[in-house]
C-alpha cells in the first residue's frame, strides 16, 4: 500500500507503553483521505540498542508468578546499563536517557549530533533511513517529540 507520510514516535519513552499520540493522528489523517504508517522508533532503539537477547515473558509466566515481571524489568535494565559502557557519558535505562552534553546548550546539543562515542542515536537513526526510508518516495514524514518528565537528566535528548 502506498502512504503518503510516516509518523514517527522517537526514543526514549517505556517500551511496555506505547504511544497513543500517532495511532490517533494516523485515524485522523485516514479519516481526511491520507494514508500515513507509523515507525515506532522508540521500541526499535531498544530492539537495537540490546541486540538479539530474548526478553520475552509470556502472560502465563505472569500469572505463575507475578513477581517474575520484576526480574524482567531488572534484567533488561542490567543489560542497558551494560550496553551503556559502550558510549562515554551514556545512561539509557526503560524509561530516561542521558549522555554528556546539556541538552539546554545548543552548542552542546550540535556537539552530540557529531559525536558516535557518545550519541547511540546516531549509527541507530542512519540504520533506521537506510531500511525504511530511503527510496519509498515519502515527501512527508511526522516526528512527534515529547519529554518524559517522570525522571528527567542532563543531555540533549
Amino acid at each position: 500500500m502506498k502512504v503518503d507520510s510516516i509518523l514517527v514516535n522517537t526514543p526514549v519513552s517505556s517500551p511496555l507503553h506505547p504511544q497513543a499520540n500517532l495511532p490517533l493522528l494516523k485515524g485522523y489523517l485516514a479519516a481526511n483521505g491520507f494514508r500515513s504508517k507509523i515507525i515506532d522508533t522508540n521500541i526499535l532503539f531498544f530492539h537495537w540498542f540490546l541486540g538479539e537477547k530474548d526478553f520475552r515473558l509470556t502472560m502465563e509466566e505472569t500469572y505463575d508468578n507475578p513477581l517474575k515481571i520484576l526480574s524482567f524489568y531488572s534484567r533488561i535494565e542490567k543489560e542497558l546499563f551494560d550496553n551503556n559502557k559502550e558510549y562515554d557519558g551514556l545512561d539509557v535505562g526503560i524509561r530516561y536517557l542521558s549522555n554528556k552534553y546539556n541538552r539546554i546548550n545548543f552548542d552542546h546539543v550540535i556537539a552530540s549530533l557529531e559525536d558516535k562515542t557518545s550519541n547511540p542515536f546516531i549509527d541507530f537513526y542512519n540504520e533506521l533511513i537506510e531500511q525504511r526510508f530511503k527510496d519509498t518516495g515519502i515527501k512527508i514524514v511526522g516526528i512527534a517529540i515529547f519529554l518524559n518528565r517522570e525522571r528527567q537528566k542532563e543531555g540533549p535528548f
